[in-house]
């Protein structure tokens, strides 16, 4: 969990830090690289631990399988179903 944390805090210090300066016009684009910044986390935890830290919804589907970036393909991709 600590480490999670520390992996969340750097995101938002870059955030912080592209806001503070005179890159703060590229702020968008920093956002969006939140995601794929996210499915990196799967290279380092485990479906069980992201699992602990994920929202407790009703839509959101659990994580199955490792979600790591070498096994992420973009153009092939599809929504995880939920279960019935």
């Amino acid at each position: 969990m600590h480490l999670y944390t520390l992996a969340q805090l750097i995101g938002l210090g870059v955030l912080w830090a592209v806001k503070s300066t005179a890159l703060a016009l590229f702020f968008p684009f920093f956002v969006v690289a939140m995601i794929p910044y996210r499915m990196l986390l799967g290279c380092f935890f485990t479906p069980r631990e992201l699992n602990a830290v994920r929202p407790r919804t009703r839509k959101t589907p659990s994580i199955r399988a490792k979600t790591c970036l070498t096994e992420f393909n973009i153009f092939s991709w599809t929504a995880p179903r939920p279960d019935k």
